[in-house]
């Protein structure tokens, strides 16, 4: 061991300046005061299916579909949910704080958050020519009625978009102990959680000229649901430090927990032949959030390192807002009122979202 640290230590002399600060020795204590960085992370879940106004008639339940919209000029699907790709990195802050409680124990604080997702296809009929030919799952694509909505079908444009943010805040109590080995140590934690996921998904419709209006207007169709997820509850976990050469640790920590989350959906529907409906559902449910990050510190000076990580991020029993977006009985609703006593709504929060990805920043220590 003595050989390994004195080469290794040689071989980081030649770095120089750039060499880790390594005075703390190769068993130096895991800790710092505060924490600020980066957080990037791309969502790798699928988007699920919308309810559908199709209905089983053996069992009574509708169902669901990826299918949006079709030319119906040649029957091509143009337009699905899953079409909507959220798996591109957005970055958002992450900010812990330390207080030492007494020798081996501490609170930390922790909030990360600000990523936020916005992504939107469309499908465009050019030239603009009479009749226009996209039809939506509303009418099953022009099948019921027969030739579809006035507002939602025979269409120059169909637009759908998804948006998604989320914040964490936690506090722990975090208890630290020393393997028996001198490079190796670690802790275990518990503490509260609070994360909270929101989301919306829309689908517009833009149609041929007005003709039941005195003005010249073109036919629109405008839906947007809207899925809120407060998750708070009690989390237990862990992490594992080694010291690879003084000044350079590479540690992995994963906790997790059982969650209460007070789920709502809003649904909002705005067209040429509804004035205005909207819906409001709240549930609770039990969920489960799980968390796992692998990291290296690279300590600079006394006071300042520098950490990069990977971060992979599960959260089960979750509203999504497409999984929430219902079409079931809009047959009844457009042209004869907005909702009617057939519509159904629903709350569906049996969704899941896996999320990785990478942070970095710097630790202070005073």
């Amino acid at each position: 061991n003595g050989n390994g640290c004195l080469g290794s230590g040689a071989l980081f002399g030649l770095l120089g300046p750039l060499a880790p600060y390594s005075e703390g020795g190769q068993g130096s204590q895991r800790w710092f005061d505060f924490y600020a960085g980066t957080i990037g992370l791309s969502r790798t879940s699928n988007v699920g299916g919308f309810a559908t106004s199709v209905q089983n008639r053996n069992t009574g339940e509708f169902l669901r579909s990826h299918l949006v919209s079709i030319d119906g000029a040649n029957g091509n699907q143009v337009l699905r949910t899953s079409d909507l790709d959220l798996d591109n990195m957005r970055y958002g802050l992450e900010l812990i704080g330390a207080l030492q409680l007494g020798p081996g124990s501490n609170v930390e604080a922790r909030y990360f958050g600000l990523n936020n997702w916005n992504v939107s296809r469309q499908a465009e009929i050019i030239p603009k020519t009479l009749p226009p030919t996209l039809f939506s799952s509303y009418s099953s694509f022009g099948a019921d009625p027969a030739g579809g909505f006035d507002d939602t079908d025979r269409s120059y444009i169909h637009r759908i978009s998804y948006s998604s943010e989320l914040h964490n805040g936690e506090v722990n109590y975090r208890r630290r102990f020393v393997s028996p080995f001198a490079s190796a140590q670690g802790s275990w934690l518990a503490g509260v959680r609070y994360f909270d996921l929101d989301e919306r998904f829309g689908f517009n419709a833009i149609g041929a000229t007005n003709n039941t209006f005195t003005f010249n207007e073109l036919r629109f169709f405008n839906h947007e649901t809207q899925a809120r997820n407060q998750l708070t509850g009690f989390q237990l976990g862990g992490d594992y430090w080694v010291n690879v050469v003084p000044g350079l640790q590479l540690g992995v920590e994963s906790k997790g927990g059982i969650f209460g989350n007070h789920a709502t959906v809003e649904s909002q529907i705005t067209a040429n032949s509804i004035p205005g409906a909207h819906e409001h559902l709240s549930e609770g449910r039990t969920a489960y959030l799980g968390e796992l990050v692998a990291s290296a510190v690279y300590r600079l000076s006394y006071s300042w390192s520098l950490k990069a990580s990977y971060n992979l991020l599960y959260v089960d029993n979750v509203a999504l807002a497409p999984e929430n977006y219902n079409t079931r009985d809009l047959s009844n609703a457009i042209g004869g009122g907005a909702f009617t006593m057939n519509r159904q709504p629903f709350i569906d929060v049996d969704g899941e979202v896996v999320y990785q990805g990478w942070s970095i920043g710097g630790e202070y220590m005073w």
